[in-house]
């Protein structure tokens, strides 16, 4: 159950672990080939790029820093850049060529992190930019190869179930959690619906009849996400079927961790007392600063906290933003959601985003509109209270 309580405890006693999402490692800037964006020399990174080796490497230092030796990390999905695919050569795209630079993207990205972390157990997810076309499974011919290659590259660093073949998503333990690792590209509005998204559906419910602290991590959240105020990123009868299978099973899940947004936030489970914990995005392309997250965990507890990169500093260094508890206290997700404080949620919002403080840039990347923060606020708070289409919508039009 997911009350985020934050109950006194020993610090001997609490046990860590990181989140990562979005990384969209760029490896153009590793090559001669062309991308939108260029980062100015000696710069750490820059908004509206995606991530430079140099910031994933100071990110990694800095998570050092604050705990070498953590639980496991979980990563949460896009680790290549938006470019991959696209990357060219005088304006030629070579597509071979690209498919190697995404394999070799998931090498590099791999090698960093245990280089890191080389103790540390490393459970990644598969998003939507991390295969050989955006959103899309791998075609017949190559799934077979292109599972192989991930199987091999992710397995030494956590045991991955057989079902990774039939579509990259698995299961795993850590020493206090089984961790159910899906692949949301089924589920989204960018694919038609499909029987195989149906068989990974009845595969989780499968996955969840026990009683063990259950972790579940995804990519693209069910729900809504607040730009454009609000686009729905799975199909209705996906998310519904999503939200009875955790119903049943909300006993023992612990945590339902997300990414795709590059915002934090949540998404409310209806009938239980969970959430879609969002995550914001090592990647800065939709104006938001990078951002990660550590979480703290005993039997009876549970917080995590926000650390940011602010790149619009001009000497940016990771800083910790901000904790659960520090803004909700012990309130479920649920409860914080009922404090009429708009000066709280703002708050939430800009730090959501990795912002130190609310400013105007946060609603641009919120919801694309920075005249109306009303109404931008209310497309927000609905899309952390409303998964289904018709709830949602039913909130958002109330303005």
């Amino acid at each position: 159950m997911l009350q985020l309580l934050i109950l006194v405890f020993l610090k001997a006693q609490a046990k860590e672990f990181f989140v990562l999402s979005d990384i969209h490692y760029n490896i153009g800037f590793e090559t001669n080939l062309t991308f939108p964006c260029q980062v100015p020399s000696g710069a750490l990174g820059k908004l509206r790029c995606d991530t430079p080796k140099e910031v994933i490497e100071s990110t990694l230092t800095y998570m050092q820093s604050l705990n070498s030796n953590p639980e496991f990390i979980v990563v949460l999905g896009d680790s290549l850049s938006h470019y991959t695919l696209s990357l060219s050569k005088e304006g030629e795209v070579d597509s071979v060529q690209n498919k190697f630079l995404v394999r070799q993207s998931h090498i590099e990205v791999t090698d960093l992190l245990s280089r890191y972390f080389p103790n540390t157990q490393i459970v990644q997810v598969l998003g939507n930019n991390d295969g050989y076309a955006n959103y899309k499974k791998p075609t017949e011919r190559e799934a077979a190869q292109f599972y192989d290659f991930l199987f091999e590259l992710w397995r030494p660093f956590t045991s991955i179930s057989s079902s990774f073949y039939d579509g990259g998503y698995y299961t795993t333990h850590t020493k206090d959690f089984f961790l159910v690792v899906l692949n949301t590209n089924f589920f989204s509005v960018r694919n038609e619906e499909s029987k195989d998204a149906h068989e990974q559906l009845n595969w989780l419910d499968e996955q969840l009849e026990h009683d063990q602290q259950t972790i579940v991590l995804l990519h693209i959240p069910p729900g809504f996400e607040m730009f454009n105020w609000g686009e729905q990123t799975w199909h209705p009868s996906f998310a519904e079927s999503f939200i009875r299978i955790i119903q049943k099973h909300q006993g023992h899940i612990r945590l339902i961790l997300g990414g795709h947004y590059h915002n934090g936030g949540f998404q409310l489970i209806p009938g239980t007392n969970l959430g879609v914990l969002l995550h914001n995005s090592l990647s800065g392309i939709f104006f938001n600063n990078p951002g990660f997250r550590k979480y703290t965990y005993t039997p009876d507890s549970l917080d995590f906290s926000e650390y940011s990169l602010d790149l619009l500093d001009s000497s940016p260094n990771w800083k910790y933003s901000y904790a659960y508890s520090e803004l909700f206290g012990t309130l479920s997700l649920e409860e914080a959601l009922e404090i009429e404080q708009e000066e709280v949620f703002d708050q939430f919002i800009a730090k959501s985003f990795g912002f130190p403080e609310p400013n105007e840039l946060m609603w641009k990347v919120a919801t694309n509109d920075t005249q109306n923060t009303s109404y931008s606020r209310q497309v927000a708070l609905c899309s952390f209270k409303f998964i289904k289409a018709s709830d949602f919508l039913n909130c958002k039009n109330k303005q």
